[in-house]
């Protein structure tokens, strides 16, 4: 994966110039956040779409690209690598897995609190950081989101450079480990999968798996 020099915005598009003079043109860029574990490293990876590149017949968007990713182990250097990635690529918009249900119900402390919570008070103190965490609303289902993925990959709708720790995962994914529903072993993935998000059309993911039922999305 090519490093980034920086990237600029114009007139609602961004260029992405990289380190060794190419420049891609993109007219979405995001992040996906995965949280650390116990076992596993914090990941995220930006995504950004890749404007001139055509679109092959029946896929609901533009082919769409990782241009950079970092994995950490402890929060602040996530969170410092998460800052750096935000200036440098202008994706201010962070997408990762909330569980509103566990943050916002009375007495309870689940671990997603805390994270969510130690990242606010990371931008808090940090006035210039232009950063937005979202809680992803489509993709919400962990059998979904890879049926998503493979989707996108057999569109040729989504570029996984070689040497990426997400096509490492992706590579050692077994078909039980795509079953089971265990997803805080596989953070790229879920990462992956929470920055997807804003590249798909409402109730059009994973080729009809979701429906529209009076206003409400129902599998």
């Amino acid at each position: 994966m090519k490093p980034i020099k920086e990237t600029v915005k114009q007139l609602g598009q961004y260029l992405v110039k990289y380190e060794d003079d190419s420049v891609s043109q993109s007219s979405k860029i995001v992040t996906g956040l995965a949280w650390p574990t116990a076992e596993k490293h914090g990941y995220f990876c930006v995504l950004a779409d890749k404007l001139g590149e055509p679109v092959n017949p029946g896929v609901e968007h533009r082919p769409v690209e990782i241009i950079a990713e970092e994995e950490h182990t402890l929060l602040p250097a996530l969170f410092d690598g998460l800052a750096a990635q935000v200036k440098k690529c202008c994706c201010t918009v962070v997408y990762a897995q909330y569980n509103p249900a566990v943050i916002y119900k009375p007495g309870t402390d689940g671990t997603n609190k805390a994270f969510v919570v130690a990242l606010n008070d990371y931008k808090t103190k940090r006035p210039g950081l232009a950063l937005f965490s979202l809680q992803p609303a489509l993709i919400t289902d962990w059998l979904v989101g890879i049926l998503s993925v493979q989707k996108w990959q057999q569109e040729k709708a989504l570029s996984v450079p070689n040497e990426t720790i997400m096509y490492s995962q992706l590579k050692s994914m077994t078909n039980e480990d795509r079953k089971q529903t265990e997803q805080d072993r596989f953070p790229a993935m879920m990462a992956l999968i929470c920055a997807m998000t804003p590249f798909i059309q409402p109730a059009k993911i994973c080729g009809g798996l979701r429906r529209v039922v009076r206003g409400n999305y129902v599998w």
